[in-house]
């Protein structure tokens, strides 16, 4: 009977934990469990501590231009504040009708002003006054402060803008590119290059460096668009009696397309000994496009990849 008791009590022991006679802790079954499951939840929020987003530093500011307030820089002896203002704004003092600096007690500060940055440094203990700048493009207005040395402030060491004048700027240019762009492919599609109504059954052989990116027609022009990079080659149609004629063309600059004012059989380019044959494959005589690339009717020309 006591021996059952004492093993029962050993089990309990074993599940609370308890000092052996060697007065060491043996650490229970539920310690243990615990341990297993609680470890990888602290390492877990100490790796997501470790990415959290960093606090803003105070001593960095960025502050909204608004023409009618007055920016408060706080200084303290032996700190350097940075002033930036946008990247096209200058502050040239030699230039007085474009950009000019004013500051209230000129000997306690050191200003130095290069592009579109100022650097002030106090040069007095007690060097709190006002200061005004002109850049070729706004008017700034700054109160400068001094902090004392134990203070909940922190001084200001870089001094940034936020422009929502150019930032609307900018939004309505993106705008007016897009439309631009949109309009410019209702151009595109409406005279056939990017129309889903085009021929592009086009094979080519020879001198591939000479190659455009792509070719298609519309039954009525063809347009080979080559890369920027590379030098432009002359076109050719092949007559039906084997000999070649110069080709009537108007390039698009801004999309780098060679539109030839016709369609044919087939076309050849060259530059210098570069020569570069295109059969067309998709070309009907009367203008009308030939899509399928085949003149079984019902019927459709497909490449080996795609069977």
């Amino acid at each position: 009977m006591e021996g059952h008791q004492l093993q029962r009590g050993t089990r309990q022991y074993q599940d609370i934990g308890c000092i052996g006679r060697d007065g060491r802790y043996r650490q229970s079954r539920r310690d243990r469990t615990m341990k297993k499951h609680i470890l990888p939840a602290l390492l877990l929020g100490a790796a997501c501590a470790a990415n959290a987003a960093p606090a803003d530093d105070p001593r960095i500011r960025t502050v909204t231009y608004q023409p009618n307030q007055v920016v408060r820089i706080y200084t303290a002896v032996g700190n350097p504040t940075l002033i930036q203002f946008e990247e096209d704004e200058s502050v040239d003092e030699s230039d007085s009708s474009k950009a000019m600096i004013g500051i209230g007690d000129r000997e306690a500060w050191k200003v130095g002003p290069k592009g579109s940055n100022v650097m002030l440094k106090p040069a007095a203990p007690k060097p709190d006054t006002k200061l005004l700048i002109v850049t070729n493009k706004r008017t700034y207005a700054f109160e400068l402060v001094s902090l004392p040395r134990k203070s909940d402030l922190s001084p200001t060491l870089v001094l940034r803008f936020d422009y929502p004048d150019s930032r609307a700027k900018a939004a309505q240019a993106a705008s007016q590119k897009r439309s631009a762009v949109n309009e410019r492919l209702e151009q595109i599609a409406d005279r056939g290059q990017g129309s889903a109504k085009r021929n592009v059954n086009y094979m080519m052989q020879g001198h591939t460096g000479i190659a455009p990116t792509s070719i298609s027609d519309d039954g009525r022009f063809t347009f080979m668009v080559f890369d920027s990079t590379r030098e432009l080659p002359v076109a050719y149609k092949v007559l039906p009696d084997g000999t070649e004629a110069l080709t009537n063309f108007h390039m698009d600059s801004d999309s780098g397309t060679m539109v030839i004012h016709e369609t044919a059989g087939k076309f050849m380019l060259r530059y210098g000994s570069a020569v570069l044959a295109l059969r067309n494959d998709g070309f009907n005589p009367d203008g009308k496009l030939n899509l399928s690339g085949t003149t079984v009717p019902n019927a459709v020309r497909l490449s080996r990849g795609e069977k």
